[in-house]
């Protein structure tokens, strides 16, 4: 399985903070929603940190998006 490198963390990391963002949720609220702390979301977002399918899938669910909207850029043309 492969892991994340850095260009991928950080694609990952801006897409989530942008529909966060386009749907009007605080850090807070998506930590609070997705059981991690707001610590965790920063350093996802910042691209400090990669997620896990299963937190993909939570913040997923709570921005009403799908994974591809997440995981686009990251993996040249997206999950196709």
């Amino acid at each position: 399985m492969k892991t994340l490198d850095a260009k991928e963390k950080e694609i990952i990391g801006r897409n989530i903070r942008t529909w966060r963002k386009r749907c009007g949720f605080t850090q807070e609220f998506l930590a609070q929603e997705v059981g991690k702390t707001v610590d965790h979301i920063a350093h996802v977002e910042s691209g400090c940190n990669g997620v896990s399918m299963g937190m993909l899938f939570d913040i997923c669910t709570v921005l009403g998006v799908s994974p591809n909207d997440i995981l686009e850029g990251a993996y040249g043309k997206g999950m196709e």
